[in-house]
Order: C-alpha cells, then structure tokens, then sequence
C-alpha cells in the first residue's frame, strides 16, 4: 500500500536498521509524505521537494521513459 500507515512502518524499520546513523529523505509532496500522523523517528529528517519541480525528482525520468518506450500504442 501507498499510504502514511506504511511509511511509518518504512521510517521505523529504517531507523531501527541505522540507530547510530542520521538519516535524510528526500520526499515529494505526496500526501501521505506530509500527513499529521506521519511519525519521524529522532534520527531521521526529511527534506521536501519543491512544488512543481518534476525535474528535481528522478523518479519522474523514470516514468518518462516508460510512457515513452514501454505503454505507448
């Protein structure tokens, strides 16, 4: 699932995997990266994309690439 229930679990495990470690995410602006119930460990900090800034998030080259070259009629 995508939703704030499984990233807390993700920045759980996360943090408990590397407790001695500082952690920085970098995350879009999903709406379940910003929800109030998110919990965020002591080690970890997150750090936001700008709005409307796909060509600062990778992933979007990604899917780029696959509308282009794999699902196009």
């Amino acid at each position: 699932y995508v939703n704030t229930a499984c990233l807390n679990i993700f920045l759980n495990e996360l943090s408990k995997t590397y407790p001695n470690d500082t952690i920085i995410l970098v995350m879009d602006g999903a709406g379940w990266h910003k929800s109030k119930t998110l919990v965020c460990p002591d080690n970890i900090e997150i750090l936001y994309l700008p709005p409307y800034s796909p060509e600062l998030n990778p992933v979007e080259r990604f899917w780029e690439h696959i509308k282009r070259y794999t699902i196009r009629n």
